[in-house]
């Protein structure tokens, strides 16, 4: 049986994957990050890569922070992985200016000062749930300052545009239509990199997964049955 490895989004705890899961009837595997160390890009790539699977074919599943990640695992062509999944995603940020942007209103309200209402507003807007906001409080919690300045530093400077212009692997993005943190342009990027990755657009925000975990799973489950 092929195993789902995921890669969870910024706060990296992997909390926020557990509706997708109990939805999912398969193997998964999620590997979470030190919620304390300074980790970037770079730091969090080796990481990962003696955490995936030895003995056991595999798909790898990039969320938002973690996209970049998948990616450039699988340019190391590892003989195990059969597929990437990205979701509400990219390869980079869009341009100088925005990076800029970005680094200014952290200045100013910095992630792991932000309230909770502004962040679940953000991240999960009308599809927000009681019981997702208690995820997402918690996860948020678990953070160390230093984690978050490391990953957000990786994210206004990463760029992994050659890495997936040479993957070959079936791919799939997952897309949300509602994204107020991932904008379209950021999926139509890494369709104009790689005209082999599959978008599925879902009616979402920004924390797709766990909003609508059965659409999700549905889209993850034709992905899969399409390679055998």
């Amino acid at each position: 049986m092929t195993t789902l490895v995921l890669l969870p989004g910024m706060d990296g705890t992997g909390m926020l994957f557990a509706n997708f899961v109990a939805e999912y009837a398969g193997d998964t595997l999620v590997i979470s990050y030190p919620t304390d160390l300074p980790l970037g890009y770079d730091e969090l790539e080796q990481y990962i890569l003696p955490r995936l699977p030895t003995d056991k074919p595999f798909i790898l599943v990039g969320e938002s922070f973690s996209g970049p990640l998948a990616i450039l695992l699988a340019a190391k062509k590892l003989p195990l992985l059969r597929g990437l999944v990205l979701v509400c995603t990219f390869v980079k940020l869009p341009g100088p200016n925005m990076s800029e942007r970005l680094r200014e209103a952290l200045k100013r309200v910095p992630i792991w000062h932000a309230p909770l209402a502004l962040s679940a507003a953000l991240l999960g807007g009308r599809f927000m749930t009681p019981s997702i906001r208690r995820q997402l409080a918690l996860a948020l919690e678990s953070v160390s300052p230093a984690a978050w300045r490391a990953r957000v530093q990786g994210l206004l400077t990463v760029d992994v545009s050659s890495a997936l212009r040479e993957l070959t692997l079936p791919m799939l993005y997952l897309r949300a239509t509602k994204d107020r943190v991932v904008f379209r342009s950021a999926s139509e990027r890494i369709l104009s990199l790689n005209n082999r990755v599959a978008i599925v657009d879902i009616e979402a925000p920004h924390l797709l997964l766990q909003t609508q975990p059965q659409q999700a799973v549905a889209a993850v489950h034709a992905f899969v049955e399409s390679m055998q």
